[in-house]
């Protein structure tokens, strides 16, 4: 264990306190989750019980920081350090698990208390030659390290997208989804759709949407493709959302053509907070829409659970797409790259700029 209490920090009535390796468990615990469920836009993928299942893929050093005042917990964020360039290089954060993070992590931070932000990026800062995050634009993270280290770095990111609940189009999808029904009924079908919430009927689930999902991404490239493909994934998906499943934080939502799985929508719930984690779909059925009547019908039973705002996670949104048909609104995510001193900073940008010159030049 170590602990951080820095002047600045002190002055402000904020206690810092880092732990490292395995005891970032010590740090993920019911505290933690009230203070997830204190954001914004709740996500679940940022839970004490997810975190704790991240610890055992991260590939570098986990790290978890949290800040108190007044013995309340203000601000926390969980991180992996490493060194992209081997032992002799700096020393690198990332949010911990970066690469199973396909929606947005975030600072958590008390929304009474922002400036505890800053005080848990001084701590990373002071573990980490340069902090690697990829974040909202003006979420949390955003604002304290542009407070913390103006001369920071901003590279193009993704898009994120995150919808009230129920969407704006929620009466628009459902009449599409009536139409799409008669249309396959018309055809001979029988539409049936099955939601999963408890451990049981969401391990069961959780297997089918392996097989439709593998079906859909095996030949692509990517990690989207690895949830369903190598045996690591899937085991370590089976681990957390059964632990989930328990809590009752995980739904499915499965369409079915005479039986028959052609579409799932896997989500998760924390308190106000939702997120479309996983969607696969299966072609060649009757339904035109399999795809957009999952995440449909995921999305009511996020309601039903009293989820407020979701989080559809980051990717394209184009107009005719299940996601767009919803009336999400687009959220800028920003690759930020902050070293802790302006010559760092010019020494890292220069690198960035030969590297891409390296790969343009290319044949």
């Amino acid at each position: 264990m170590r602990v951080v209490v820095d002047t600045e920090a002190r002055s402000l009535g904020f206690f810092v306190r880092t732990e490292a390796g395995e005891s970032c468990r010590s740090l993920f615990d019911d505290r933690w989750d009230d203070l997830v469920r204190r954001q914004a836009l709740p996500n679940p993928t940022l839970s004490a019980t997810w975190l704790c299942h991240l610890l055992d893929s991260e590939e570098g050093q986990p790290v978890a920081i949290v800040v108190e005042q007044d013995g309340s917990l203000v601000a926390a964020g969980a991180f992996g350090l490493y060194r992209p360039a081997g032992r002799v290089g700096p020393t690198f954060a990332r949010w911990l698990g970066d690469h199973r993070q396909w929606c947005s992590s975030e600072l958590l931070v008390d929304p009474d208390v922002p400036a505890a932000a800053e005080v848990v990026l001084d701590a990373l800062l002071g573990l980490a030659d340069v902090v690697h995050l990829p974040a909202a634009e003006h979420g949390p993270a955003h604002e304290a390290l542009r407070a913390r280290v103006p001369w920071l770095t901003e590279l193009p990111g993704a898009e994120g997208w995150i919808a009230p609940v129920p969407p704006p189009r929620m009466e628009e999808a459902m009449a599409r989804f009536g139409r799409d029904c008669r249309r396959a009924a018309r055809r001979g079908a029988e539409v049936t759709i099955r939601l999963a919430s408890s451990r049981n009927e969401v391990e069961a689930a959780l297997e089918r949407l392996f097989v439709v999902h593998a079906e859909r991404w095996r030949l692509r490239g990517g990690e989207i493709p690895r949830f369903s493909t190598t045996e690591a994934h899937r085991n370590w998906y089976r681990r957390v959302i059964a632990a989930l499943a328990e809590r009752g934080e995980v739904l499915i939502a499965e369409v079915l053509e005479d039986g028959e799985l052609f579409s799932a929508d896997l989500g998760f719930v924390a308190g106000r907070g939702g997120m479309v984690h996983t969607t696969a779909v299966r072609l060649g059925g009757k339904l035109k829409e399999p795809g957009r009547a999952a995440q449909l019908h995921l999305c009511r039973a996020l309601e039903e659970a009293g989820v407020q705002a979701v989080d559809m996670g980051w990717g394209a949104c184009e107009p005719g797409s299940p996601k767009s048909g919803l009336g999400p609104t687009r959220v800028v995510v920003k690759r930020l790259l902050a070293a802790r001193s302006r010559r760092s900073q010019r020494a890292l940008d220069s690198t960035l700029t030969l590297r891409g010159l390296a790969r343009r030049s290319r044949p």
